[in-house]
């Protein structure tokens, strides 16, 4: 363990060679050449391949403005063991700092851990995840004087990174189980006129969800016929920016509305997204890291039991302005319950899509 330390903490002391300042330019994907991963970069990385240790570490990086944005990369002998909350702490001791956030999770000799540290001489932050599977370790990191995890385009770049070797990644989206027996909800909110038209009867089919993968889970129905037409969700803060902490379904059966349960935290911040009479939600767009950061529906025109794709509109986007995304959830099949992961906050989201028996 106190060689994959030393590895680690070699990873932020070695200089970016040869990776001077750029303009900023958008991201755009990048593919390690042996495959493996992909991550959104700032601009076109440099390579640098170096042996230490025993071991083989592939740095591939990019600087823009005084930010670095790297991945290094090194395969690990089977059985070695991997401390990764004490390598977090190695990181920090390396480089005369202070860990200010270091969270993950670890199962069957895989794990992840996301940090942050406030280094000290210079100061200057470092972020990142670092990462262990299938005898691999990864550390996906950046580092500058505003290099922190609230930091949009650092949130950007560490979301992005996906293990393409065949398995999966790990970290905040990680690992989703079947879900509970869906809970009762609902209470009543102010009637839409009603449209003509005997409710049809659904089965149901789940989408993945977005967000955390570890908080317990829930799932929340429409009555009998009824499908999704909107949501109240109410914001809590993460870092610099806000995040959607509680969420509460809101129903349209026959043209009547009907508010499902809340689900997390009801703060005094929050915002209803809600379709017009005569709609109900098709699709939704998702934002999201380690936490559900915004929703944005996309309304469709109720017809027969069905939704016309034909005859939509967006709605209005509810939440704050981190998160990696969008994904989309849905495909203008009626939407008739959604699922969940919460503690005390809303974690993780996702939909039940209605299929007519």
């Amino acid at each position: 363990m106190r060689t994959l330390t030393a590895l680690f903490a070699l990873v932020f002391l070695s200089p970016l060679v040869g990776c001077g300042k750029r303009e900023l330019k958008d991201f755009r994907q990048f593919t390690s050449p042996d495959g493996k991963y992909t991550v959104l970069m700032p601009g076109t990385p440099y390579t640098e391949v170096r042996n230490e240790y025993g071991f083989q570490l592939t740095t591939h990086a990019v600087e823009v403005w005084g930010e670095g944005y790297a991945v290094s990369s090194a395969d690990i002998p089977a059985g070695t063991p991997c401390d990764l909350s004490g390598a977090v702490t190695g990181l920090a001791q390396k480089v005369n700092g202070t860990a200010t956030r270091s969270e993950g999770a670890s199962r069957n000799g895989s794990g992840w851990r996301e940090f942050e540290i406030e280094g000290q001489s210079p100061h200057k932050f470092y972020s990142g995840r670092v990462l262990f599977t299938r005898n691999r370790f990864y550390i996906v990191f950046t580092f500058g004087p505003d290099a922190k995890l609230s930091n949009q385009q650092v949130r950007t770049f560490l979301d992005s990174f996906r293990i393409t070797d065949g398995g999966d990644t790990p970290g905040p989206g990680w690992a989703v189980t079947p879900a509970p027996p869906p809970t009762p909800a609902p209470s009543r909110v102010a009637p839409n006129p009603a449209i003509p038209a005997p409710p049809p009867t659904y089965s149901h089919s789940r989408e993945p969800m977005l967000g955390s993968a570890f908080e317990p889970e829930f799932q929340d129905m429409a009555p009998n016929g009824g499908v999704l037409a909107g949501f109240d969700v109410w914001y809590g803060p993460y870092a610099d920016y806000e995040i959607i902490v509680g969420i509460r379904p809101i129903y349209r059966t026959a043209g009547v509305d009907s508010a499902g349960s809340l689900h997390g935290t009801e703060t005094n911040r929050g915002a209803r997204a809600l379709a017009k009479p005569g709609y109900a939600v098709g699709h939704v767009d998702v934002r999201f890291g380690g936490a559900v950061d915004s929703l944005t529906p996309t309304f469709m025109k109720i017809a027969n039991g069905h939704l016309d794709v034909r005859d939509s509109y967006t709605g209005e986007k509810v939440g704050g302005i981190g998160g990696y995304g969008p994904q989309q959830l849905g495909d203008g099949t009626p939407i008739a319950g959604i699922v969940g992961r919460k503690s005390v906050n809303l974690t993780a989201f996702g939909v039940l899509r209605a299929g007519k028996k």
